[in-house]
């Protein structure tokens, strides 16, 4: 960066790489500036997350504006200033909103934060290699695997000797140099045996994340559960966490992939509570290629604070499909599987969302519908109602209507008799639709949320959710 008279301003950063001031070198500060935060602040807050409706909805609103920037202007380590600063803004805004709870509300569990900033990876992590690859390494305050002497397809998994103390858990890193990340993946792990015998992981790639769980006798064996194709850039902050049976993967604040492993298929308790990353090497015959280097990694155990007062907060958390009929009606009995918040009311039915408030008064419901498709000609967000448990069941109230904004019909070819075949095609539709409605229920009301939808279609995780509370008692 130099000044009109083309000089460099003293402190300035530039391109050397041999110098202390290279541009590589200011996400670190973002780092720095964050760590406190997001280790000490995540304890607290991470409780915030799991309300994946109304609450998180609004945390996720105020970073999205620069992470939306960031993820636009970012393209790898040649990131010039602005790319930069776009970044630090988008990760300054998330980590604002992740800050810690007041003073005195409870916190404990264990908290890790690592940076890098040494020569080598040290004696603070058992590591595992898989296939003919070199060693971890750290360069410029990141660590990935050594770019000499790697021969074959591999990795080598670092896993923190520091344990976490409880079953809900989170590890965040903060993406380096993207290398060649598109065809090779860095990959973090939570509730892990100290032997890496099980685990469950969160794959980064720089056009996608994976997430699932596995299990190593000799070489590691990955399943995966689910996946999101997307772009991840150097300066990226991905979080994953894991909390009851409920996975997420949030990107610089946002959540982008969720699964309930109801099954309970990747162990949880005392001997699953290791964290860690790993960094690999693809070897196709002709090319060699390395996944991202990583800036920094902290974990910590989530401590959820207590719930007072009378409230609810269900969510999907399942990617697959959970199939409701077309027409006006309240969600089908399969649509939720978590409940993120439940204080002074009665959960009746979680599928269909039904929840029993114990008192008269006001209440403030929250809705949103994710689609699995965009083919609908109209959808909307409902309320529906049961006056006491067992009663007829009664569309309450209903949100704003979202119409197709075009539609085209086209003849596609001919049928055995030769006559013309027809399909229509649909442009600009929605697909998620909410809505927040604040009536009065009598004590004993069953309430659930509903739809509007033109044809058959699907909801997924994982924001579809129902969020509700008293606001004024009668």
């Amino acid at each position: 960066m130099t000044s009109p008279d083309k000089s460099v301003p003293a402190g300035a950063y530039v391109g050397d790489s041999a110098a202390s001031n290279n541009i590589g070198n200011l996400q670190k500060l973002t780092w720095e500036g964050a760590r406190e935060s997001i280790v000490s602040g995540v304890i607290g807050s991470f409780a915030g997350v799991t309300a994946i409706g109304g609450n998180w909805k609004a945390i996720t609103d105020k970073s999205q504006s620069a992470t939306t920037t960031a993820q636009s202007r970012s393209s790898d380590a040649n990131s010039t200033v602005a790319d930069a600063q776009a970044a630090s803004a988008a990760n300054a805004a998330t980590i604002e909103a992740l800050k810690p709870r007041p003073p005195g509300e409870p916190t404990s569990g264990t908290t890790f934060s690592d940076d890098f900033e040494r020569a080598d990876l040290g004696t603070g992590y058992t590591t595992y290699k898989f296939g003919r690859v070199a060693d971890l390494q750290i360069v410029g305050g990141q660590v990935a695997l050594n770019q000499k002497g790697d021969e074959g397809t591999g990795s080598v998994v670092a896993l923190s000797k520091m344990t976490l103390n409880t079953d809900d858990q989170a590890v965040t890193a903060v993406m380096g140099r993207v290398n060649q990340a598109n065809m090779t993946p860095t990959i973090l792990y939570l509730r892990s045996t100290t032997t890496f015998s099980s685990f469950a992981y969160a794959s980064v790639r720089s056009d996608g994340i994976w997430m699932g769980r596995g299990t190593r006798t000799t070489n590691p064996s990955y399943s995966t559960w689910v996946n999101v194709p997307m772009t991840i850039r150097t300066g990226d902050t991905v979080t994953f966490q894991a909390v009851g049976p409920n996975y997420q993967v949030f990107v610089n604040g946002a959540p982008v992939v969720a699964y309930n492993d109801s099954a309970g298929t990747s162990p949880v308790g005392a001997a699953n509570r290791s964290f860690g990353f790993d960094s690999s090497y693809y070897w196709s015959g002709l090319f060699g290629y390395f996944s991202f280097a990583l800036n920094s990694v902290a974990a910590t155990d989530i401590v959820r604070l207590p719930v007072t007062g009378i409230g609810w907060a269900l969510a999907r958390i399942s990617s697959t499909n959970a199939l409701q009929p077309s027409g006006s009606r309240a969600v089908a009995a399969n649509t939720f599987d978590t409940v993120r918040e439940s204080s002074g009311v009665t959960v009746s039915a979680l599928g269909p969302g039904q929840v029993q408030v114990p008192v008269s008064g006001w209440y403030r419901m929250s809705v949103g519908l994710t689609y699995a498709s965009a083919a609908a000609t109209e959808i909307r967000a409902e309320l529906w109602w049961s006056p006491t448990a067992g009663a007829t069941w009664q569309q309450m109230r209903t949100g704003p209507r979202t119409t197709q904004l075009r539609s085209e019909t086209v003849m596609s070819g001919t049928d055995g008799d030769g006559n013309p075949v027809y399909t229509t095609n649909y442009y600009g539709y929605a697909s998620s639709v909410g809505a927040t409605f604040v009536v009065y229920l009598p004590a004993g009301a069953v309430v659930s949320p509903g739809y509007g939808c033109s044809v058959n279609n699907n909801l997924v995780g994982s924001n579809t959710y129902f969020d509700g509370a008293l606001i004024n008692r009668a």
